[in-house]
């Protein structure tokens, strides 16, 4: 016979463990699924940690095919920069 448990491994993730007698058949299957929502669970912990610094990353990115797209932007905030740098007096 087989019972149901639930474990808090974080903050917010509840992985449901199962305790089995040493007759059951089934623990390895039921043993690689457990370590499966595991695994699941701390990569979403994980994941979350990466989501802002992704996401900075991936509006660089963007950016980057969008001046690519459109060189005459690019052409626009290069002489913007030119200009502002030859007005400043290096000292």
């Amino acid at each position: 016979m087989s019972r149901l448990a639930s474990v808090r491994f974080w903050p917010g993730v509840a992985v449901r463990v199962l305790l089995l007698s040493a007759k059951s058949g089934r623990w390895r299957r039921e043993g690689l699924v457990l370590r499966v929502a595991v695994q699941r669970a701390e990569l979403e912990v994980l994941v979350e940690r990466w989501r802002g610094p992704i996401a900075v990353a991936d509006g660089a990115y963007r950016l980057g095919q969008a001046l690519r797209r459109h060189p005459a932007i690019s052409a626009v905030a290069v002489a913007m920069l030119v200009r502002t740098q030859r007005h400043r007096v290096l000292v």
